[in-house]
């Protein structure tokens, strides 16, 4: 009897200990160690959906606490509905800031998440904001084999030490923040550039030191939980479900007769990353060496990429799509190029540049591009630097010869603000110097017309970082 009593206490203790551990909703609470010294103070938001959830970890500004990033984080999730995708687990630095020594317990702190709910490696990202931006500009590209992306709110970042360049950065300042001024994220940005890291950047006019919160920041910080979502670490090897599953479309398309998309494809979505890559590259390559074209494979190329950030070469593949004589397999391609070029994917940029280059395809074929891509246009109009060989492109439309190019391009530059562009007739002196003003520009205008409308365009353009 007093065996089962004590079995009993031991079970309950565990369960209590187990319960503890695994709890849902929004809560927070203090982790130790083995020997049960503290060594992190935690809030935390985990949804009971049922899927691998993805981890985002938020670093507070100076002086800040565990608390101060979890409701804004959440309510971008909530907007973007992904929510029942990701575990929050925002922490509190030892001291007033996060320094080197907070290193070990935010790791730390990643493996207590991993092995208490099913947290995916490959999709742990870092959220920091002022002096936790500038952390995770030291620590992310210390730890890339952790974490995938990092969103920096307002900080900064170093020079990496080591030779990896897996991580993607995605950086919001305002060009108002008196607190951190915003020559930090151009300093941020050289290196960037001079490393060759993937990124996004949105400098935010008249923004001010606020962006973790702020009204004005809420559609970039939006916008930077759908790119982490479409993000893959490749220095973390699959699960064995999802080697399964790739192993299984992979020997799929090179023994089967005739490819099925449902059993090439359908994993494919999620695992994303470059083992995704490969699968839909062996099934282009077989399909290109067929004596039959099947398009039905290749429509389901570019809807499987569309959900991911691909690499180059699958964004070259793609863009030969775009001169496909079937309308579902271009429309496919658009839009998978069109999603990735709106987060600064140079190359799949680079095809559907080409692409509207080409007097040779239909003008309405173009002015279908034209209009996908000033999807990406109003975030982009509430910065100070933009994609500035996509405005110069769709500038340039404005004086084509073809009225509905015209028409596609001044409509998506305005950021498709006001209706038809065609019918937006508003006096030149009421004009205010914005996009969305159009700057005057009626598409059906006379030549002489354009031309002072065009330059003015140009004139905007020339001011953008």
């Amino acid at each position: 009897m007093n065996r089962l009593i004590c079995i009993l206490i031991v079970y309950s203790f565990t369960a209590a200990l187990f319960a503890q551990a695994a709890q849902y909703g929004t809560f927070e609470g203090t982790l130790t160690d083995e020997s049960g010294k503290q060594y992190m103070r935690y809030q935390a938001t985990v949804p009971q959906s049922g899927k691998r959830l993805g981890l985002i970890v938020g670093l507070h500004g100076i002086n800040g606490h565990e608390r101060q990033l979890t409701g804004s984080l959440n309510k971008a999730l909530a907007a973007t509905k992904l929510n029942g995708d990701y575990m929050v687990l925002c922490l509190k630095s030892i001291g007033k800031g996060w320094e080197n020594v907070d290193h070990a317990p935010i790791l730390k702190s990643i493996e207590w998440a991993k092995q208490t709910y099913d947290i995916d490696p490959r999709r742990i990202h870092g959220w920091g904001y002022s002096h936790g931006g500038f952390r995770y500009g030291v620590l992310g590209a210390e730890e890339q084999g952790v974490f995938t992306a990092v969103v920096v709110l307002g900080g900064g970042i170093q020079k990496p030490k080591n030779e990896l360049r897996t991580l993607h950065y995605y950086l919001i300042h305002g060009d108002a923040d008196k607190t951190v001024n915003v020559s930090s994220a151009h300093r941020a940005m050289d290196i960037i550039n001079q490393y060759q890291f993937k990124h996004v950047y949105r400098e935010l006019t008249g923004e001010g030191h606020g962006v973790a919160g702020s009204h004005k920041s809420f559609e970039s910080r939006c916008d930077a939980l759908r790119y982490l979502h479409r993000l893959r670490n490749p220095n973390v090897a699959l699960s064995d479900a999802e080697r399964a599953a790739v192993n299984k479309a992979q020997e799929h398309i090179e023994t089967a007769k005739r490819i099925s998309v449902k059993k090439a494809f359908n994993a494919l979505p999620q695992i994303g990353g470059i083992q995704s890559d490969g699968v839909l590259m062996a099934a282009f390559k077989r399909n290109q060496a067929a004596e039959k074209d099947d398009y039905k494979l290749q429509q389901a190329i570019a809807m499987c990429a569309k959900h991911y950030q691909f690499n180059d070469e699958v964004a070259q593949a793609l863009g030969s799509m775009l001169t496909h004589k079937k309308s579902q397999v271009k429309s496919a391609a658009v839009e998978a190029l069109t999603a990735a070029a709106q987060w600064n994917h140079q190359q799949a940029l680079k095809e559907l540049m080409s692409y509207l280059a080409n007097e040779e395809v239909k003008d309405s074929d173009r002015a279908v591009v034209v209009m996908q891509l000033g999807l990406s246009i109003p975030l982009q109009l509430t910065c100070n630097n933009v994609q500035k060989d996509l405005f110069a492109s769709l500038i340039g439309l404005l004086d084509h010869k073809s009225s509905k190019l015209r028409i596609a391009a001044i409509t998506a530059l305005m950021g498709a603000a006001g209706g038809k562009a065609d019918k937006a007739k508003v006096a030149a002196e009421q004009m205010s110097e914005s996009p969305r003003s159009g700057f005057g520009y009626h598409p059906k205008a006379n030549d002489e017309k354009r031309a002072a409308s065009i330059q003015r365009w140009q004139a905007w353009l020339n001011k953008k970082s």
